[in-house]
């Protein structure tokens, strides 16, 4: 929480309520919306209640967290077609995976996953988060809107034709991810990754994307793909950090 502003305009200021006033009300506040929202779940809960930035201080929980859950911001179409400020940050930055949840997402999940390769260490990152952790059908998803990286120097790859050129490398890269596994499928396909993978997702399904392609900007933003992706999709998305930060 942070303070709130009290008055209009050039006259607004910080609230005249003390710190452990408004933590007290918030932490009141949060109780009964956890009671709301989850009744008498047996999972176990600690409920904290920091002042500061909202992105700042998940940002600090998640040190010592195996994942992070957010919400978008869910004000209407024309607003959600921005992601969040607070989920934007969180995904860009967390040292662990973070479940970006929509708020019309369905969670009668089936565990089956859709995951989009490009190649990068990222996109690798989340093909292994989706072997661990997916249980039911992992479709694998890789778009022709640039040259896969790494480049295979491999004589058993066909050079000629770009859709089974992409093919070809999409199930070596799965195979040398996840090994010979029935559960998975592969697609490629030409035009926009956003698209291809909110639309390659059901309404039962999960998307897992890295935070960053091929293309990311060494870590300091949440790539181009995942922003879009998460801006889009209408079911959760596991955005999964750089692995040097797993």
């Amino acid at each position: 929480w942070q303070h709130p502003l009290a008055g209009w305009g050039a006259g607004a200021a910080l609230s005249t309520f003390s710190s452990e006033d408004l933590a007290s009300r918030y932490g009141e506040a949060q109780k009964a919306f956890v009671r709301s929202v989850c009744g008498d779940a047996e999972v176990p809960m600690e409920l904290v209640v920091e002042e500061g930035p909202p992105a700042k201080v998940l940002l600090s929980e998640a040190a010592d967290s195996d994942l992070v859950v957010v919400g978008t911001r869910g004000r209407g179409r024309v607003a959600g077609a921005l992601l969040g400020s607070v989920s934007r940050q969180v995904a860009a930055a967390a040292p662990c995976p973070v479940v970006v949840v929509p708020a019309e997402a369905s969670l009668d999940v089936d565990g089956s996953v859709v995951v989009g390769v490009d190649g990068s260490t990222g996109s690798r990152a989340a093909l292994r988060w989706a072997g661990a952790n997916a249980t039911g059908q992992i479709r694998v998803v890789h778009v022709l809107e640039h040259l896969f990286d790494p480049i295979y120097d491999d004589p058993g790859i066909d050079w000629g034709d770009p859709l089974e050129t992409g093919r070809q490398l999409v199930e070596m890269f799965v195979a040398e991810t996840l090994g010979d596994r029935g559960d998975v499928v592969t697609s490629v396909a030409e035009g926009s990754p956003r698209s291809a993978l909110v639309e390659a997702a059901t309404p039962k399904s999960m998307i897992v994307i890295g935070a960053r392609g091929a293309t990311g900007l060494d870590g300091l933003l949440l790539g181009s793909v995942a922003t879009a992706v998460l801006a889009e999709a209408q079911v959760p998305v596991v955005v999964l950090p750089e692995p040097d930060q797993i």
